[in-house]
This record gives C-alpha cells, sequence and structure tokens, in this order.
C-alpha cells in the first residue's frame, strides 16, 4: 500500500509539472502573436525567425528547464539517469532504426485512414504542415529549421518523457511507466496526425529505454525520426508533386519491408525481455495509482481540449 501511494505522488508531481508546459508554450509563442499583429511594420526577412524559429527554440529548451526539477524534488540521483548511457551494440541500434521507421511506414496508412475518414463527415483535420506558419527558403533557414525541429525535440523530449517520466516510475513499475509516459508524450504533441505515431513510437522507445538504459539511443532515434521528416517537407516544396509521390512510396515499401525484417531479427536477439528486476507493485495497482492521479487527468483534459480546439479553429479557418 505504501509503494502503491508513493507510485501515485510521483505520477502527480510528474503531471503536475507537465501541466506547465501548454502554460509555457503560449509564452514561447509570444514572437509569433507580435508578428502577427505587427508584421506589416516589420523588416522583411524576418517572417521565418519569429513566426516559427523563436517559438521552436524556446518551447523545448524551457520544457525541459521546468521538467528538471522534478527528479530533483522526488530525491532522485538526476546523472544516473537522465544522462544513462549504457552501451548498445551496432545491430540492436540499426535494428531499433529501422524497426522505428518501419512502425512509423505502418502509422502512415493508420492517419491516412483516419484522415479520410473525417473528411468523408466533412471535419477537416490540420496536417503537420497545416501548423507551420512559415517554411524555411533560404539554405540559413533550413539549417535553423533542421535544428528546432529534429535536434531540440530529441534531446528534450527524450530526456523529458523517457529519462525523467520513465525512469522516475519504473522501480515501482517498468510496464505502467512506459504506458504513461507515452500516452503524455503522444498528448503533448496535441494534433490528430501526430498523436496515433507518438503514442506508438513512445511505446516503442519506452521499451528501448528500459530494455537498454541508454537515453542516447532514444535521441537517436528521435533525431533521425525529425530529420527525416524535415527532408520531406524541404523536398516537397522544390519538385513535383508526382516526383514527391514517387520517391514517398519508395521509401515507405523500402522502411516497411526493413522494419519487418528488423522486428523479427530483434525478436530473436532479444526477445522483448525487460533485463532489470522485478517490479515493485503490480502493474494494476501501478495503473489504479495512476488513474487515481489528479495532475494526470487534468494534463489529459488540458490537451484533449487543446486537440479539438485546434480542429475546431481549422474547420472555422482561424488557423
Amino acid at each position: 500500500m505504501e509503494l502503491k501511494k508513493l507510485y501515485r505522488k510521483r505520477v502527480n508531481i510528474i503531471f503536475a509539472f507537465l501541466c506547465i508546459l501548454p502554460i509555457y508554450s503560449n509564452f514561447a509563442g509570444i514572437t509569433a502573436v507580435i508578428y502577427q499583429l505587427f508584421g506589416s511594420s516589420i523588416p522583411s526577412g524576418f517572417e521565418f525567425y519569429m513566426n516559427f524559429f523563436i517559438p521552436q527554440l524556446l518551447l523545448p529548451v524551457g520544457n525541459l528547464i521546468i521538467l528538471c526539477f522534478v527528479p530533483k524534488i522526488l530525491n532522485l540521483d538526476m546523472d544516473k539517469f537522465i544522462l544513462a548511457s549504457e552501451k548498445v551494440s551496432i545491430l540492436n541500434v540499426l535494428l531499433s532504426i529501422f524497426i522505428m521507421l518501419g512502425i512509423g511506414s505502418v502509422l502512415d496508412i493508420v492517419i491516412t485512414s483516419i484522415f479520410n475518414f473525417f473528411e468523408s463527415i466533412g471535419i477537416s483535420i490540420p496536417s503537420f504542415q497545416d501548423l507551420m506558419p512559415t517554411l524555411p527558403k533560404t539554405p540559413i533557414e533550413i539549417i535553423l529549421f533542421c535544428f528546432v525541429i529534429a535536434v531540440l525535440p530529441a534531446i528534450s523530449e527524450e530526456i523529458i518523457f523517457r529519462s525523467i517520466v520513465i525512469n522516475s516510475l519504473k522501480p515501482l513499475n517498468k510496464v505502467n511507466a512506459i504506458l504513461i509516459s507515452s500516452l503524455a508524450f503522444a498528448m503533448m504533441h496535441g494534433n490528430l496526425e501526430q498523436i496515433p505515431f507518438a503514442l506508438s513510437i513512445g511505446l516503442f522507445f519506452g521499451y528501448l529505454i528500459v530494455k537498454f538504459n541508454s537515453t542516447k539511443l532514444v535521441i537517436l532515434l528521435h533525431f533521425i525520426n525529425n530529420i527525416i521528416s524535415c527532408v520531406f517537407v524541404i523536398i516537397q516544396q522544390n519538385i513535383s508533386d508526382d516526383l514527391y509521390t514517387k520517391i514517398s512510396n519508395y521509401y515507405f515499401y523500402t522502411v516497411l519491408i526493413l522494419g519487418a525484417i528488423s522486428v523479427i531479427i530483434f525478436i530473436i536477439i532479444n526477445k522483448f525481455k525487460f533485463t532489470d528486476r522485478p517490479s515493485a507493485i503490480s502493474f494494476k495497482d501501478a495503473t489504479i495509482a495512476s488513474l487515481t492521479s489528479v495532475s494526470f487527468w487534468l494534463y489529459m483534459i488540458i490537451y484533449t481540449f487543446l486537440t479539438i480546439l485546434l480542429i475546431v479553429f481549422s474547420n472555422l479557418n482561424l488557423i
């Protein structure tokens, strides 16, 4: 019973801090608001920086600073697990990369089906690119675009959701720690295009951080995933739709096949078993403790509301 209370206390503290993130995100977007209000009087060439780069720069940095207080409050050794860097074999790294990319390809089908369903009933779902107010044009803008989309989120989000959240909870129950961190990670994205992908990838990354205890591995995977997205966004701006479709299809089938092969090899090698000691409390008790956490539900309500609000605004042509 005491361990169950401890688990609930940790979940409450973690999600109380996570609830600050949507508040801070409004602050991070202040330059975009200024540009929207006074864009006509701002010199040309600043649109990308004020509308996109500065908010995207402030957001992950601020989020990471906010969440770094959690281990201190929980009296946990930050260096021990935030910077966990146990060795992972090259084979397991490569297999993890292809599994991640294969998951993405499968989810492309799922997400497309979701979009088609909503469109069939007259509801428009904003895509990731729809939410980008300004796309990069110059070489320096492209470099900065890749930095704030691929590098910063990979570092900040993996330290927050995998290192801090999972490693704060996994001594008590590993599976539940993976589940609620993945759910929190998915909802944080705030749009229906990214939520299914973030949830699935979050579960896989969560398994990897528990299995291999390597923050560097999940940061690398996250970076590779995001940099590929950046490349496709940039390519799409500069080639014909037909050529883009051909490249996308070739990529899709290649990573789908490599992903399927990698899953088989990974299972044979690792058997999908955790290597550390058994959980201190049962999965049932950990789940009950999570579901009776006030701050957990507050976080879920906030991001569910924001996700629905985004769809409403999109259909009213307000974004």
